[in-house]
């Protein structure tokens, strides 16, 4: 299987975007492209929200009498996972342009969509070019650091690997399993021995750790060894609120700990240090808010966790939620 890194070349965005034609489109997101100068006429260019991530939208474009030789994606986990999964429909050459490092989307071969009202895991095309522009992802600041929560979600999806395989009897992939917890192991080790600011300043080993963390789903096939209850949480929180997907991982991570008596002190430092919870409120992130995504929330039927073990009444979800505001070291919004 090809890697990620395979498809990495160097190279100024701007200038690439320019050069396009008629016969490429670009799936965007307004604010990166109003980061760069982009005088040209002859791309097609649609603004990734049009679609919000609706299957059904893009189904539409895919089956559509225009067609195109080249899609590129402009922007973060949600332009990736629209032109990925539309590459994928009309067997097009993908091109992906991250412009911040926010998810492990621009190294996998799967993207989180919208069927219906669930928003579920579907198949996709792995980049055929990844066009990393250094000058670019530095405007990103801060959310390049968030796709790390892809990264440290293996703390709490191998552990619901464990529960799989003692209560279900589904196999482990050794190799996979020690490369998982490889990976989340220098990922702590590189956070907790780097100041924040030193970690913004070393992008090459940030798109190292995130992207390897894409790589390691494509290599076992599914994403069991990345992505685990904390990410059936992630989704339901962001179909009720509009937050980055590095956020709603990363309190996936914390709440998912708590029950699965999992937590790890080193994770929940390494969290706190890449920024990701630190602004709720930002976000509309309040109590009620978490209450709800746990009171509503099911497991999945294709990836047993530690949500099929558990079932939660009110007096049990205030209680989760109080030991995450005591871990986390938050003060929710009531």
């Amino acid at each position: 299987m090809q890697s990620y890194k395979e498809a990495i070349v160097k190279r100024d965005s701007e200038k690439y975007l320019n050069t396009l034609n008629k016969d490429a489109l670009v799936i965007y997101s307004p604010t990166s492209i109003s980061a760069i100068r982009l005088n040209n006429t002859k791309v097609h260019m649609i603004d990734s929200r049009i679609f919000g991530r609706n299957v059904a939208l893009m189904d539409a474009l895919s089956s559509g009498d225009v067609k195109y030789d080249t899609i590129v994606s402009f922007g973060g986990g949600t332009a990736t996972d629209v032109a990925k999964f539309i590459s994928y429909k009309i067997g097009a050459r993908f091109v992906c342009v991250p412009t911040m490092l926010s998810t492990n989307a621009f190294s996998t071969n799967k993207v989180a969509l919208v069927v219906g009202k669930e928003k579920i895991t579907l198949d996709a095309k792995l980049a055929d070019e990844i066009i990393l522009d250094s000058k670019l992802l530095s405007k990103a600041s801060r959310q390049n650091l968030f796709g790390i929560a892809d990264v440290l979600s293996i703390h709490v999806a191998l552990k619901d690997w464990e529960i799989a395989n003692s209560d279900i009897s589904e196999p482990i992939d050794n190799d996979v399993y020690v490369s998982a917890n490889k990976l989340l192991y220098d990922t702590v080790k590189f956070i907790n021995k780097n100041s924040k600011r030193k970690i913004c300043k070393n992008m090459p080993e940030v798109i190292n750790l995130v992207g390897d963390s894409g790589q390691i789903t494509n290599i076992y096939g599914t994403g069991r060894p990345e992505s685990g209850s904390e990410h059936i949480f992630a989704k339901k929180l962001e179909s009720l609120v509009d937050v980055p997907h590095g956020v709603s991982v990363s309190i996936g991570i914390i709440l998912m700990s708590i029950i699965q008596d999992n937590l790890s002190s080193r994770i929940i430092n390494s969290i706190k240090k890449i920024g990701t919870i630190n602004n709720l409120e930002e976000y509309s992130i309040d109590r009620s808010v978490i209450k709800k995504a746990l009171a509503i929330i099911k497991p999945r039927s294709d990836r047993y966790s530690i949500l099929n073990r558990v079932t939660f009444d009110d007096l049990e979800v205030d209680n989760i939620v109080d030991r995450f505001e005591a871990e986390a070291g938050l003060k929710l919004r009531r």
